[in-house]
């Protein structure tokens, strides 16, 4: 494989980091985003050939044209938007404004996609990159079934069978994910630097990795004795239960978590 990733360092500058630790950006974090990536755009050349837009493409088309040709269900457009931009950022597609709406075209044939190897690659970078992988590949799997109608996509990634993938993937222990959590934390204990007395109101917490992002940033700040109060809220009863285990708190703590 000749795909190379460059070293993190040259790009960490005061001006890109913008107030932010530098330790949150790490070479690990750096490969795991860039091979990720790469994974999404192979997975992308995949369905493009299992679901027969190649030779569809050797034309300038749009996308609601290409889901009239191929009969595919109207709320799948969306998911074959991201396809098109997707190959179309990386250079693989041509794409030109049409008072119809943007049109691609393939110029050249789609190169061979090597996403065992990226997933090898990806995995051996950080073994924890294997709950975002896990889920585009879930993704992936569904695509062809939902865009014919087969099966909705509420049904083919949030039954019982999937709820483990998105708590994995939601989750501090995912390099690719936590950045998230670790970004937003920072900024608002940032905030809350000068603050004597905190009182913090989150909405929608899911199974509560963003909380407990925060809650770290805090305790290694020292700033965990000033919150006064801590209310969480969440309205689904099984993210909630999650949540509550996760941080080990309840309606006792100075940190609740409810709807």
């Amino acid at each position: 494989m000749s795909f190379q990733i460059p070293e993190v360092e040259e790009h960490l500058t005061a001006d890109t980091l913008g107030g932010l630790p530098r330790e949150l950006f790490s070479q690990t974090l750096f490969d795991s985003n860039e091979l990720a990536h790469r994974y999404c755009r192979d997975a992308a050349i995949e369905l493009c050939h299992e679901l027969e837009l190649t030779q569809k493409l050797a034309q300038p088309v749009s996308a609601a044209e290409l889901l009239s040709s191929c009969g595919f269900v109207a709320i799948f457009r969306y998911a074959l938007q991201w396809i098109l931009r997707m190959l179309a950022a990386d250079g693989l597609l041509i794409q030109e404004p049409h008072r119809d709406g943007t049109r691609y075209q393939c110029p050249a044939p789609l190169p061979a996609s090597e996403r065992r190897e990226l997933r090898r690659r990806c995995l051996e970078t950080e073994s924890n990159n294997a709950a975002t992988l896990d889920l585009l590949d879930t993704v992936m799997a569904a695509y062809p079934a939902v865009a014919r109608g087969e099966i909705s996509g509420e049904q083919a990634l949030f039954g019982a069978g999937e709820l483990q993938l998105w708590l994995d993937f939601f989750h501090n222990q995912n390099t690719l994910y936590a950045i998230n959590n670790q970004i937003a934390a920072s900024a608002v204990s940032h905030t809350m630097a000068d603050s004597d007395s905190i009182r913090i109101l989150e909405f929608g917490a899911g199974a509560g990795s963003g909380t407990d992002a925060l809650l770290q940033a805090l305790q290694d700040g020292g700033r965990l004795a000033s919150i006064e109060h801590y209310r969480v809220t969440e309205p689904n009863a099984f993210f909630q239960r999650k949540g509550q285990r996760l941080l080990q708190i309840g309606e006792s703590r100075e940190v609740a978590i409810g709807d």
